[in-house]
C-alpha cells in the first residue's frame, strides 16, 4: 500500500492502461476523518492535523483559492448559491473543485493513448443547495482532455454511505428520522477515454 496525492501521482507520463477512482463527493463527508484510523495504522501520518491540512474535500484552510474564479458555471453557480448562506462551506467547495481539476490532469497525464479511467461520483446536496458533483466532472474531465465514452447510473441501496441528512441540522441520518432527507439516491460510473 502507498499513500500519494491524485493532484500530483507519483508516476511517469503515460504508464497506466486503466485508473477506476471514487474521489470525495465534494465536501459531503470529512474524508480525513473517516480514513484517520488507518493513516495512523499503517504509517500514512504521525499526527492527524498534518494528515487533514491537505486533504482534498476538507474544510477549512482553502483561504489561497479564494478570488480565482472556477471555469465551470455550473460549479460557479454552486458557490455562489452556498456562498449565500455559509461562507466556509463556500470556500471548501471552491477548493474541493480547483483540486479536482489538478487530479483529472494527472489522470490524463498518467493515462496511456486509448486508454480508460472509471470515476465512480454522486451528486449531492448542502444546506438545500444541490451540488451536481457529476455534471461538473465530466466537463472538468472534457476540459482536462479526456473524451467521455459512457455514464452508468446505478441506485444507492444497502450500503455503508448514508444517504440521509438531517434537514434541521444537514448531518447524516438514518432513514428513521422523520426529519431525514435522501440526498444520495445514485452515483455515476463516468467512462472516459484519452485520446
Amino acid at each position: 500500500m502507498r499513500k500519494a496525492d491524485a493532484r500530483n501521482i507519483p508516476l511517469a507520463d503515460e504508464s497506466i492502461d486503466l485508473i477506476i477512482t471514487s474521489p470525495p463527493y465534494s465536501t459531503s463527508y470529512d474524508y480525513s476523518d473517516i480514513h484517520q484510523l488507518s493513516a495512523l495504522l499503517f504509517g500514512f501520518c504521525r499526527s492527524l492535523a498534518d494528515f487533514r491540512h491537505d486533504f482534498i474535500g476538507r474544510k477549512g484552510g482553502n483561504e489561497h483559492y479564494m478570488g480565482r474564479a472556477l471555469k465551470n458555471s455550473r460549479a460557479n453557480e454552486v458557490v455562489q448559491r452556498l456562498s449565500v448562506s455559509d461562507v466556509r462551506l463556500s470556500q471548501a467547495i471552491t477548493a474541493y473543485f480547483f483540486d479536482m481539476d489538478l487530479a483529472y490532469k494527472e489522470i490524463r497525464r498518467v493515462l496511456r493513448q486509448n486508454k480508460r479511467a472509471c470515476i465512480v461520483i454522486g451528486d449531492t446536496e448542502l444546506r438545500r443547495v444541490p451540488i451536481p458533483n457529476t455534471e461538473i466532472a465530466i466537463e472538468q474531465l472534457k476540459r482536462a482532455g479526456l473524451q467521455l465514452e459512457r455514464v452508468i447510473e446505478r441506485p444507492v441501496v444497502g450500503r455503508v454511505l448514508a444517504p440521509f441528512r438531517s434537514m434541521s441540522d444537514g448531518r447524516f441520518t438514518s432513514s428513521s428520522d422523520p426529519d431525514a432527507r435522501k440526498v444520495y439516491s445514485h452515483e455515476y460510473i463516468i467512462i472516459v477515454r484519452k485520446v
